[in-house]
């Protein structure tokens, strides 16, 4: 992806599209080469491998799962990375990796499992909203519930990050070194502020679900009740079923 995106700016060059090197094209060309050639492939590859290992898991039944599975792809991608840089840079890299790279994997996996859990959870209430609006319960266009837009967001957020960690790494500059490790900082207190938030409230994905709507839904908590029991399977004698009217 690197080779590509140094053919395009060669090639960009060449035309005169820039009027030659400047500060404008060369931090453009870090730009895509950090976000699109490195950000974008690692990150998109290991959200593949979450998604596809996961997304119909009957044991993804947690809130903590989506990040707990997040971050062992992460390492793991981190793992093979640093065997990799062992090989060809040496022990010492290693141990600089150690305390920047792979904690920066770990964030990232971080990110990424905290909107793709919100994601899953948000199917089931999705699910069910579309129950209720389809018995005329709420209105279509005050829809709450979006899940493609929590898992657009669990692949772009950490593309976000990684991409600026990258970007930061490549300019050989005091400010960027100091700006580099102060995001990296801010990085720390902002996933660990995410686990703590999610281990206070952790609990099955579903139950959470039902909280999400009774709280978007108050007036209809007996609604939803009965179109949760119908779900699940438990019998409902219609006459007594007030979500259940005649335009279902």
């Amino acid at each position: 992806e690197d080779v590509i995106i140094d053919g395009i700016f060669s090639i960009s060059y060449s035309a005169g599209v820039f009027d030659g090197f400047n500060f404008f094209s060369y931090n453009l060309h870090l730009l895509a080469e950090n976000f699109i050639g490195i950000a974008l492939v690692e990150e998109g590859l290991k959200w593949l491998v979450l998604f596809l290992f996961t997304r119909k898991n009957k044991h993804f039944n947690s809130l903590f799962d989506g990040i707990i599975y997040s971050v062992f792809v992460s390492l793991g991608f981190a793992i093979h990375e640093n065997v990799l840089y062992v090989f060809e840079y040496g022990f010492s890299t290693a141990l600089l990796r150690a305390i920047t790279a792979v904690p920066g994997h770990m964030f990232f996996g971080v990110i990424m499992g905290y909107y793709y859990t919100f994601w899953h959870t948000s199917l089931f209430a999705a699910r069910v909203e579309d129950i209720i609006i389809s018995r005329g319960l709420a209105s279509q266009q005050k829809r709450f519930f979006k899940p493609l837009h929590l898992l657009v967001l669990s692949l772009v957020m950490p593309i976000l990050a990684h991409g600026f960690y990258d970007y930061c790494c490549s300019i050989d500059a005091t400010w960027a070194t100091v700006l580099f490790y102060v995001f990296l900082g801010s990085l720390y207190v902002y996933c660990f502020g995410k686990i703590r938030s999610i281990s206070k409230t952790d609990t099955d994905t579903s139950i959470y679900a039902v909280r999400w709507l009774m709280k978007k839904y108050p007036q209809l908590i007996v609604e939803i009740t009965w179109i949760l029991a119908e779900l699940s399977g438990v019998p409902v004698d219609k006459k007594e079923n007030p979500g259940t009217t005649e335009n279902v």
